[in-house]
């Protein structure tokens, strides 16, 4: 994969993680001062992830453990289904 490959990936899956927000503080369309930047912290595990060929399940529970420890917030864990919060759609099949 090229640079620009990696680069456009990489766009897309920040705009994907904002959009999903984790702890809420990114909105889209707002004008705010939260950097877009913020989910950038786990792009590398969401991409080795992807690469490594994870289940989504396994995609999304390693998200879910990143996203406590990083930001020390009590984050409900993504449901791929039913109760809880939805999977970002990076975890998707649709995305790989």
């Amino acid at each position: 994969m090229d640079k620009a490959a990696v680069r456009q990936m990489v766009a897309e899956l920040r705009g994907l993680l904002n959009e999903w927000g984790p702890i809420g503080v990114f909105h889209s369309g707002i004008e705010n001062d939260w950097p877009s930047d913020e989910y950038d912290c786990v792009h590398g595990l969401v991409l080795g992830s992807l690469r490594r060929g994870d289940s989504v399940d396994e995609t999304a529970r390693l998200l879910d453990e990143e996203l406590r420890e990083h930001f020390g917030l009590p984050i409900e864990p993504c449901q791929l289904s039913g109760r809880g919060r939805a999977a970002p759609p990076v975890v998707s099949e649709p995305w790989r």
